[in-house]
């Protein structure tokens, strides 16, 4: 600081007043300029000579204007220096070769003698790379990469870029399973240039180069296996890959790496095992070129049996209910020879079941916000539940297919105790079905209740009140049971409410005592057959409300005053903002809209010894009013005196 002292009387001393005003125009004129040159808007000059500079917003204007409409250069030299700042160099040496030599000023000529040396230096590097054996091919990728850098339109970078070659793939398999044939390859050493791979198929013969035989898409060019899941059936297959840089368009691709022959002899597909009573019956899809079908079904003990079997299936009756039996279903081709040659083969297992035994008591009761089903007797076969909202289309006792009944079944989990499942949409007639196999039959029934109502929405009302509103579907019943606590009092209160008095009061209204907390439990009650059934519980609470008070203290000079507002709280409560807000008029802001948000803070726990503060400064300006603003559902923020929010 001393040292400017110094300087400016200096200044004053030699060359008086005008000297000293001379230095500061320089000194404001300077950063200017260099925005100017970085194309930045008059506007943003002026704002930058006002709120960087502290240039009187009269005096900024006319600084602006007069760099604004300075003389302006030599356009020559102007263009050479934008060539070489946008990395064209061959372009400005080439322009600079078409000038006389006295044609440019002195340090036009030094960027010129600095440009041609960079290019000779970039022309070096391509060479370089042009003179590396193939092995390095990544190595010149990278040379001629720092050339580019250095110098974008050299024209002797693509040229080169475009014929480095790129290494095949290694370790090429194709393995054929039945279902296709997988491809699978090691990655090709180079990694320049972005390489990717291009496989092919041949049929009959290997492919001769990367235009030859049908191309198989991969998911990602970079992928390193394939799996053709349509190759053509019982042809001798060649699989070859090829890699070529993405980065260099048409540049020439590897050698290419051939494996085969391969021989794709497809299973049988859609294989269905459908057991039934001392029977199993399969049923699948032969591929077209197959010869015939071999099925060998294996007990449980080891002991293997061929089992006759048709193009489209077989009929097995030589088998006990509740055994567990493994069928492998192999696909017999002939080759040219006349040779059988089979798959390996699909395999499945069965369990032929006795009939189904309905059930014949089913208990639904509501556990920890879950139902358990419990049917009495458990059967045998597989018990499941499906849900209708009137009474079932078939009584107790009868037999279907599984194919009649319902797509779905409500989802439950088997346990010990029963079936486990999720509550009902709406009150639901729950029918319990055992199935085995292809077969079932309709056992026993029971009401499910409802689920919960959708999310309680309380809010304060009045004095002593709070409403509850909440989600009801029209199809969870027309009634609903209302419980509630509130935090001073110790005993509950419930009461029943229809819909018509839900849509008439536009909510449920509940006496609570003013500022205190309340628990509301809401569920849907019905008759479903005559039996009341309820639906799962919507809970919620509102919390205690509590008074937060602020208080503003100023600290600082005029010009530089900031402003602190301090909230505190008798009791713990969260906020979800806090705002303080300054009025653009004489009059102090009623909500937060109402002036400029000098200061916020969010998600915010105030309480004792827990004080928030929010502090901003006070730009000059005219007088107006300060307030603060609080979000939050237990809080309500008390004002302090009106003189104490003023501002000027």
């Amino acid at each position: 600081f001393r040292s400017v002292i110094a300087a400016v009387r200096g200044v004053l001393a030699d060359q008086g007043p005008e000297g000293l005003t001379r230095v500061l125009l320089h000194e404001l004129a300077t950063p200017l300029r260099t925005r100017h040159t970085a194309r930045a808007t008059p506007a943003t000059l002026l704002g930058y000579a006002v709120d960087e500079l502290s240039v009187a917003e009269e005096d900024a204007r006319r600084l602006v204007f007069a760099v604004l409409h300075e003389a302006a250069g030599d356009p020559v030299a102007e263009r050479l220096r934008r060539m070489a700042a946008d990395g064209r160099l061959a372009e400005a040496v080439a322009m600079a070769d078409r000038l006389p030599p006295d044609a440019l000023a002195e340090d036009v000529r030094a960027l010129v003698a600095h440009v041609r040396a960079k290019l000779a230096e970039a022309r070096a590097v391509v060479e370089t790379a042009r003179r590396l054996p193939p092995a390095d091919a990544d190595r010149a990728w990278d040379l001629l990469e720092q050339a580019e850098a250095a110098v974008r339109d050299l024209p002797e970078i693509d040229a080169v870029r475009h014929g480095l070659t790129v290494r095949p793939v290694s370790g090429l398999t194709a393995v054929p399973d039945g279902a296709g044939i997988t491809v699978r390859w090691r990655p090709s050493s180079s990694t320049r240039g972005e390489p990717e791979y291009v496989l092919l198929r041949g049929e009959r013969r290997p492919p001769r180069d990367a235009a030859d035989g049908t191309v198989l898409s991969l998911t990602q060019a970079r992928a390193t296996s394939y799996l053709d899941d349509s190759p053509p059936a019982c042809v001798p297959l060649y699989y070859a890959v090829a890699v070529r840089r993405a980065a260099e368009p048409g540049s020439a691709p590897s050698p290419l790496t051939v494996t085969g022959p391969v021989v794709h002899r497809p299973e049988v597909t859609d294989a269905r095992l459908r057991p039934g009573d001392r029977r199993i019956v399969a049923e699948w899809t032969c591929p077209d070129r197959a010869h015939s079908v071999e099925v060998v079904r294996t007990a449980p003990g080891g002991e293997t049996v061929t089992v006759p079997a048709r193009h489209d299936g077989f009929t097995d009756d030589g088998v006990a209910n509740a055994t567990t039996y493994a069928y492998r279903i192999r696909v017999v081709y002939g080759t040219d020879d006349g040779t059988p040659v089979r798959t390996e083969g699909v395999r499945r297992t069965a369990i032929p079941l006795a009939p189904p035994e309905p059930v014949a008591d089913l208990d639904i009761r509501s556990v920890d916000g879950r139902l358990l089903a419990r049917p009495d007797p458990l059967p045998d076969g597989e018990v499941r539940l499906y849900g209708f909202h009137d009474a079932p289309p078939w009584p107790a006792g009868t037999r279907l297919r599984t194919t009649e009944l319902p797509e779905r079944p409500i989802l439950a989990q088997l346990a010990p105790e029963g079936l486990w499942f999720a509550p009902p949409s709406r009150l639901t007639l729950v029918v319990a079905v055992t199935v085995a196999g292809e077969h079932a039959v309709i056992g026993a029934h029971a009401a499910a209740a409802a689920c919960a109502l959708g999310t309680l929405t309380l809010t304060r009302y009045g004095g002593t009140g709070v409403t509850v509103v909440f989600d009801w579907p029209p199809d969870s019943g027309d009634e609903v049971e209302v419980t509630w606590r509130s935090t001073d009092t110790t005993d509950g209160q419930r009461r029943r409410v229809t819909r018509a008095a839900y849509l008439h009061e536009a909510g449920v209204r509940l006496p609570v005592a003013d500022g205190a907390g309340v628990d509301v439990e809401v569920r849907t009650v019905a008759l479903l057959g005559g039996v009341p059934a309820h639906g799962e519980p919507s809970t919620a609470a509102l919390a205690a409300r509590v008074d937060v008070d602020y208080r503003l203290e100023r600290h600082g000079l005029p010009g530089r005053r900031t402003v602190t507002a301090v909230f505190t709280a008798p009791a713990t409560v969260r906020a979800e903002r806090l705002l303080l807000v300054r009025s653009d008029g004489p009059v102090r802001p009623l909500e937060p809209g109402d002036g400029d948000v000098l200061a916020a803070a969010t998600d915010v726990t105030l309480g004792p010894g827990q004080d928030v503060r929010l502090s901003a400064r006070l730009a000059r300006g005219p007088s107006g009013g300060l307030r603060c603003f609080a979000e939050g559902e237990s809080l309500v923020l008390r004002d302090p005196p009106p003189h104490t929010l003023k501002v000027g």
